[in-house]
C-alpha cells in the first residue's frame, strides 16, 4: 500500500522539487496540497486527484485541521516560512502524521532544542526527519566515501561558497517576504553548506569544536548580514575555514576540501577530486564527475523508506539539523560580537601627513 502524502506549502521549491519527488516515488502517493491562500493551493494542485486545503478565505472542510484529520494521509512534507514550521511540526505529529520538515530545523538553537525535547518527551511513534538535501548530494556522498577510504588525521579543511542572490530568483523573493530572523537569507541558505562540511568531517571522524567569525553586509537588500568568514577548530585541535557570501556579484565559487595526512578530497558542484599516494608512494590525483543533482529526490525517497521500515535515517535526524544550526548561529553571534568589540586591536596605523 502506498504512503499517502500531503505537501504543506505551495511555493517554488514545493512546486519544482517536492511535488516531482513525491510523484516519482513508487512508495508515495500525493493526496493534497495546503497553502495559506486558496489561490496558491489550487495553482499547485495540477490534478483532480490532488485535493487542496487553505485557511484564507475560511471555508468549512478545507482547513489545515481537515487535512490532518484524513486517515488516508500518513505523512506531510512541510515547506512553509521558517517562523511557521515549529507549530506545524507539532500539529502534524500530534495528528499522527510522519513529518519531513524543510531545513533549517527552526529559527534559532533555543527553539530547535525545545522542539526536539517536545518530540522526545511526547514519545511519538511517528518519524520526524529534517530535509537537509546536501547530505544527499552525490558529491558529498562520494566525497565522504573517499575520505573513509583514504583515512588519516584531518590536518585542515575549507568551505568556500560565493554567489549573488538575484532579486528575481524565486527563493530570494520567498525569503525576502518572510519576517526577519537571525541571519535572514544567510541562515536559510548557509545551513546547507554547514551540513555539507560536517558530513565530510564526520566521514574523517572529526567534529567542529569551536570557532570565531567576522560577518558583513555587502548587499543592502540581504540584512542583517550576507557574508561570513570564519575560522573553525576541530576536536583534534587542527583548524580550517568557512567562507560564504551571497552579496559578491562578481565572484562565484563552491568548493569543500578536507585534507588529511594521507590525502585530500575536494568536492565541487559536479566533480570530486581525490589525491592520495599509491602503493609505491607516488601521488595520484583522480577526478570523478558526478553531474548535478540537488539530492531532493533521494532525500524524499529515503524518508518514504524510513516510514516503510519504521526506522528514521540518521541523515534526516533532528539532532544533526540542530548541530548544523548551532555552528551557523555561533558564527553569526561571533560576528556580531566582533563587530561591536570596541577594544579590538587595529592593525592599521594612523595615517601620516606628508610634508608639502
Amino acid at each position: 500500500m502506498s504512503i499517502g502524502v500531503a505537501i504543506l506549502g505551495a511555493g517554488a521549491f514545493a512546486r519544482d522539487e517536492h511535488v516531482p519527488a513525491v510523484q516519482t516515488s513508487s512508495l508515495l502517493s500525493l493526496k493534497a496540497i495546503y497553502s495559506h491562500s486558496k489561490v496558491a493551493a489550487q495553482k499547485l494542485s495540477q490534478s483532480k486527484d490532488i485535493d487542496w486545503y487553505y485557511d484564507h478565505p475560511s471555508t468549512p472542510r478545507y482547513a489545515l485541521s481537515d487535512l490532518l484529520a484524513r486517515e488516508d494521509i500518513h505523512a506531510v512534507i512541510i515547506a512553509l516560512p521558517l517562523f511557521l514550521q515549529s507549530d506545524l511540526i507539532k500539529k502534524a505529529l500530534s495528528a499522527g502524521k510522519h513529518v519531513l520538515s524543510e531545513k533549517p530545523i527552526a529559527e534559532d538553537v533555543g527553539s530547535a532544542s525545545e522542539l526536539i525535547e517536545w518530540y522526545r518527551r511526547s514519545r511519538r511513534k511517528e518519524i520526524w526527519s529534517v530535509a537537509e538535501n546536501f547530505r544527499f548530494l552525490p558529491g558529498i556522498r562520494l566525497g565522504a566515501d573517499q575520505l573513509r577510504r583514504i583515512g588519516g588525521t584531518v590536518l585542515t579543511f575549507s568551505m568556500n561558497l560565493f554567489g549573488f542572490a538575484q532579486e528575481d530568483e524565486a527563493f530570494y523573493q520567498a525569503q525576502a517576504q518572510a519576517p526577519g530572523h537571525q541571519g535572514g537569507f544567510l541562515l536559510d541558505s548557509g545551513v546547507h553548506f554547514v551540513a555539507g562540511l560536517r558530513s565530510l568531517l564526520h566521514a574523517a571522524d572529526q567534529e567542529i569544536s569551536s570557532l570565531t567569525a567576522f560577518t558583513s553586509l555587502l548587499a543592502s537588500r540581504l540584512p542583517p548580514v550576507d557574508t561570513i568568514h570564519s575560522t573553525l577548530q576541530l576536536r583534534n585541535g587542527n583548524n580550517g575555514c568557512f567562507n560564504i557570501s551571497f552579496g559578491a556579484e562578481f565572484k562565484t565559487a563552491f568548493e569543500i576540501e578536507v585534507v588529511t595526512n594521507k590525502g585530500s578530497v575536494t568536492v565541487r558542484a559536479t566533480e570530486v577530486v581525490c589525491v592520495r599516494r599509491d602503493e609505491e608512494g607516488k601521488k595520484l590525483e583522480e577526478t570523478i564527475e558526478v553531474g548535478f543533482d540537488n539530492g531532493v529526490m533521494d532525500e524524499v525517497e529515503v524518508f518514504a523508506q524510513s516510514i516503510q521500515n519504521g526506522e528514521a535515517d540518521v541523515r534526516g535526524s533532528p539532532d544533526q539539523a540542530l548541530a548544523d544550526l548551532k555552528v551557523l548561529q555561533r558564527m553569526l553571534e561571533s560576528g556580531e560580537q566582533e563587530t561591536s568589540h570596541s577594544a579590538r586591536t587595529s592593525l592599521v596605523s594612523e595615517p601620516t601627513v606628508s610634508a608639502l
